[in-house]
């Protein structure tokens, strides 16, 4: 049992480790005698040089593997980045009015914050969909929270100003005159 608690450790490890494992058993592996010698490693490398040749085998295996998935886990981050990305997009063109109201804020005053009230549920609907998030936890109940719009949303919607078009033109912030603005 403990054996396999110890091959599952040694698999757990970062490459950094199982480099420095793959190549001091190497070394101990493959040192000419008289190098083994002169540092007193003979008698040792004579007696465990199986286990030193197991020890390089399985660290350069599992450390082929971890550089074999290097590139498919990059393919399914660029795989899951587009997804989120097509969900923003999507979630942009279904706005209500309401959202398109304090999405047009950001437009019209060409600023990248915004103070709402985080008992609304159409702004936690926005932040639910990625589209704005809380950029201050300082605020207030009555006149909200700093909410920020993402770089990607301003974006999409920079250059499809179309999403904004609704049944008003008006947009929605809910600073009050108290907060000095």
């Amino acid at each position: 049992m403990d054996v396999w608690k110890g091959l599952i450790e040694f698999l757990k490890l970062a490459p950094r480790y199982l480099v420095a494992i793959a190549l001091g058993a190497g070394l101990l592996v493959f040192l000419p005698e008289s190098t083994q010698r002169t540092l007193g490693l003979d008698g040792v490398i004579h007696s465990y040089r199986g286990w030193f040749g197991v020890t390089l085998i399985a660290s350069l295996s599992t450390l082929s593997v971890w550089i074999a998935l290097i590139p498919i886990n990059a393919f399914q981050q660029a795989r899951q980045e587009r997804k989120r990305r097509a969900r923003l997009h999507d979630r942009l063109y279904d706005l209500t009015e309401g959202e398109k109201q304090i999405l047009r804020y950001y437009l019209a005053k060409n600023t990248r914050s915004n103070r709402l009230k985080i008992d609304d549920g159409t702004v936690n609907g926005l932040v639910m969909s990625g589209v704005i998030y809380r950029a201050a936890n300082q605020g207030s109940l009555l006149s909200g929270f700093d909410h920020n719009i993402t770089d990607e949303a301003l974006m999409f919607i920079s250059a499809h100003p179309e999403v904004l078009q609704g049944s008003t033109n008006t947009y929605r912030t809910d600073r009050s005159h108290f907060d000095g603005i």
